[in-house]
């Protein structure tokens, strides 16, 4: 128990050492999203920002117990998509698009 308490003043200790521009990888998630969402022309920037804001939202709140449950299942064989909180998220997802002008990807423009 003792080091286990060790373990947990290094990690306090550590998240405040942080520098301040340590980076935020939810941020970095959701502008990577909206980069590609106008890159292959799905939304604007101000839609992209919404949608990626709200799927990365949601996608967050899984654990790594349910993301070990959908692994277990995907390896058996089985479809993890029918496991209540798979259903929750996906109706979550679905939430995410309502209002929002979504198009299908396109190829983007080749580099020149």
């Amino acid at each position: 128990m003792k080091i286990l308490n060790n373990l947990s003043l290094c990690a306090i200790a550590l998240a405040v050492s942080l520098p301040a521009n340590a980076v935020d990888i939810k941020q970095q998630m959701i502008d990577t999203c909206v980069t590609d969402t106008v890159k292959y022309k799905v939304a604007d920037n101000k839609t992209a920002q919404k949608f990626c804001g709200c799927t990365v939202n949601v996608r967050g709140k899984m654990t790594f117990e349910q993301m070990w449950q959908v692994q277990s299942l995907t390896q058996s064989g089985q479809d993890p998509m029918t496991m209540p909180f798979m259903v929750k998220m996906q109706q979550d997802l679905q939430q995410c698009t309502v209002g929002l002008k979504l198009n299908p990807p396109q190829k983007p423009e080749p580099t020149k």
